[in-house]
This record gives structure tokens, sequence and C-alpha cells, in this order.
């Protein structure tokens, strides 16, 4: 690991540039703004963010992480106390687990860590925070991209190359600091570790939402203050409620959120995701609006033949425009570069299933530890090592999950055996390093 942690926070005042704004980018971009330090954030994406038609659960790493760095005030999150699984034989519930989680949107996260990142106005956040004296400076420059980078010739700084997607002008970005955010298909990445690349698992998510005023209120009733799992035929459901318009969260204006996987070929990958309007093939992700009318049909009647219990049907069958997600995984070993001046985060770093909510909260945890760094609390070796660590942790847990609910319980055994094995070894290094 190229590190040199005594070295690297000589400044008080780093010039930080974060590729990549989304959940990540932004996590990291407010935490080293309020620690004194001036931040820029290159998104190729516009301001304006569709709806990811998921919702997100607020692991203990993000709670930290909000309880640290949200300024916003206002209630944004549903609780959930328990996590139940719908019957097949008879749609009743059956209680798995009591625990407390708070859960939103995608979008009230995202719209939220703007407003405190740089201010950004929105209908979900119509007034932004007071800065604090004390915090760095914070701009996100959208619809821009970060198309070359290197050393400057002191060796002291990163030059990066940007391109106005818009204009079309280039200039160039010094920073004592590049982080990339941008992403499991990170071009920050690729510059060091060109066959560190996402991979198909064998199958796909089919999201959607249905507003809380299109469901009977015995149908709301299954799904109350709950995380809801159906299984069946080694496919499965996960529904709860999440914020609505604007991140409403008054009762009839939320939305009950479904994500349905299912195991799917390479073959039936070609099919599925072709786009609707224009007919071209989407790599992992079909946007709502976007999947062709007989593929959704064909799915609800999968569902039907499935066996699920009439709740989770019912919510299935009332999804007008599903967003449809082909799942990949992707793990680096490494997160520091360039002596330090370069690293990764988020799902620049690892890319899990999304069966244990640790995207989320691995791009909290890394911030965090960021913040750690900055402060000269921790090397950076120290910081990589405890980023990569918690990765491949999560990973090897999300990936258990993975072949327990769409693969027989046969194929997961040596997966679970040995996330179970990494967890003790994990415990066991905490214990020696006193933590």
């Amino acid at each position: 690991m190229a590190c040199k942690p005594d070295n690297i926070f000589e400044k008080s005042a780093m010039k930080v540039v974060i590729v990549g704004g989304s959940i990540s980018g932004l996590m990291s971009g407010i935490a080293l703004k309020h620690g004194g330090h001036d931040v820029t954030i290159i998104e190729q994406d516009n301001d304006q963010r569709q709806s990811h038609m998921a919702g997100v659960v607020l692991g203990p790493d993000t709670v930290e992480y909000l309880a640290r760095h949200d300024r916003q005030n206002s209630p944004f999150c549903s609780p959930s106390y328990k996590i139940q699984s719908l019957l097949t034989e008879d749609g009743s519930t059956k209680s798995l687990a009591t625990v407390t989680r708070e859960v939103t949107a995608w979008d009230a996260l995202y719209y939220r860590l703007r407003s405190c990142f740089d201010g950004y106005i929105s209908s979900y956040y119509p007034s932004h925070p007071t800065p604090l004296t004390t915090d760095g400076s914070a701009k996100l420059l959208s619809r821009h991209e970060v198309f070359d980078f290197s050393r400057s010739t002191s060796g002291q700084q990163m030059i990066l190359e940007v391109r106005d997607l818009d204009g079309h002008k280039t200039f160039e970005i010094e920073a004592d600091m590049v982080i990339g955010a941008d992403g499991p298909n990170s071009f920050i990445r690729r510059r060091y570790l060109p066959k560190v690349q996402r991979q198909y698992v064998g199958y796909v998510i089919w999201r959607g939402t249905v507003p809380e005023g299109e469901v009977s209120p015995a149908l709301l009733e299954s799904f109350k203050d709950s995380l809801t799992i159906c299984a069946s035929q080694r496919q499965y459901c996960m529904a709860y409620i999440i914020p609505g318009k604007d991140g409403s969260l008054e009762p009839g204006q939320r939305l009950l959120n479904l994500a349905w996987y299912t195991n799917q070929s390479v073959e039936d990958l070609n099919r599925i995701m072709l786009d609707r309007l224009d007919g071209h093939k989407h790599a992992t992700t079909v946007p709502s609006g976007h999947v062709q009318e007989e593929v959704w049909v064909a799915q609800k009647k999968q569902a039907r033949a499935a066996g699920f219990p009439s709740p989770c049907l019912d919510v299935i069958f009332k999804i007008r425009q599903p967003f449809l997600q082909a799942v990949t995984e992707m793990f680096s070993s490494q997160a520091a570069f360039e002596d330090g001046k370069v690293l990764l985060v988020g799902d620049a770093l690892c890319l899990s299933r999304p069966h244990v909510g640790s995207g989320v909260s691995q791009a909290a945890f890394d911030a965090l530890s960021l913040e750690d760094l900055a402060a000269g609390r921790i090397s950076l070796q120290q910081w990589e090592t405890r980023v990569v660590r918690y990765a491949h942790l999560h990973s090897t847990q999300a990936t258990w999950w993975g072949k327990w609910y769409q693969q027989h319980w046969t194929r997961a055994m040596p997966y679970g055996l040995y996330y179970w094995a990494c967890y003790g070894i994990e415990r066991l290094r905490s214990w020696w390093e006193g933590h």
C-alpha cells in the first residue's frame, strides 16, 4: 500500500476535489467541508435527480454520520420496528427480529445531503442550513467530467483536466487530494486498477413504488412499521414504507416501496434490459418508464406463479412503471494511491450486493474515516486498512445473503461459513487493536 502518512496533511485547509456527486461523494464532501477544507465536487449528472425508486435503511454508521454532520432539522425518515416475513400460505406475518431502524427514500437523502453540502435549494429542502465560520468552502460542478489527471511537476498536488459537458470547454483544477467517489465504473479506479471491474451475479431487482392512497388499509397494515420479506422459489421481495413526494412523511402521502429479486440468465438480460422507447440495451439499469411493457406483464405472471401471498402480489400488480437493476459486485483491495493524494470511497472502492443495505452505510463509514484521517487522528495506512476491511466484511455478508435467497441453502452454506470466519477475525483484530 503506497502511503506516507506523516506528510499528507500538513495544510490546515486542503483543496479537495471529489469526483462523483452522489451519496458517497456528498457524504465525504460534507465531512471535509465541516473540517475546514475547501471542497469541489465534479459530477456528470444534472442537479435534478430522478428518483431511484429505492428505499434506504439507515444503519448504525449512517446514523452516526448524520448525528455529526446533518444540519437540517426536519424529519425525513419513517421508523421500522421489526423485520417480518409474509407467509406464503395465507399472507399472515411472522416476526423475524425486533430491531428499530429509520427508513427513508434515496432522493430524500440525496437532497438533504446537497442542502448540507452547498446549500442547494430543492422542493425537498427550500432552505439550507447556515454555514459555520469554521466551515471550508463547498462547490458542486454538475454536468462536468474529469477526463484526465496527473501529479504536478512538484509532486505536491494533483492536476485534473475537466470538461464542461454542456459548453464543451476544458479547464484544469489543482487539488491537494482527489477522492474517487464515482461509483462502480470509477474512472479514477480504472487508472490504477484496470482489471477490477463489476461482474453480474445472476439476478436482477425489479423496483417500484405505490402511493399509500392507492392501497387498502388492510393491505397497508401488512407492511406497517416493518421491513417485510417474502420469499418463494428462490426469489424474494422486500417491502417497506418510504417518504412520498418532496419527502413527505404525512400518512396517505407516503409510498410503499418494493424490491423484487429474480434470477435471470445473461440471455434473459439481452431481452429485458432493452429500452421501451428506443430499443437500445442498458448496461445495468433500466429507468422507470423505460422497461418494456410486455416484459413487465410477463414478470407479473411469474409473480403469481411463484406463489407469493396476496399482500405482496397486490403491491407488485399496482406498480405501473418499474425500475430494473442488474445486480453486480466489485471489490478493490487498495484504496490509496499517489502517496495518499488519490483515495477511493463508496461504490468506487467496493460494490456489494444490495441485500444488507451496505451501500449507504459504506459511504457513511468511509466519510467518517476520512474525517478522522484529515484531522490527523489516524494515519493513511490505518485509514486504508480500515475502509478495505469494512468493505470486504460487508461484501462477504451480502454475497452470503444473496446466495441464501437466490440459490439452494447448500450452495449458500460455504459463503455463510466464510462470512462468519471473516467476522470472527475482524472482532479479534478490533480487540487486539483496542477498538
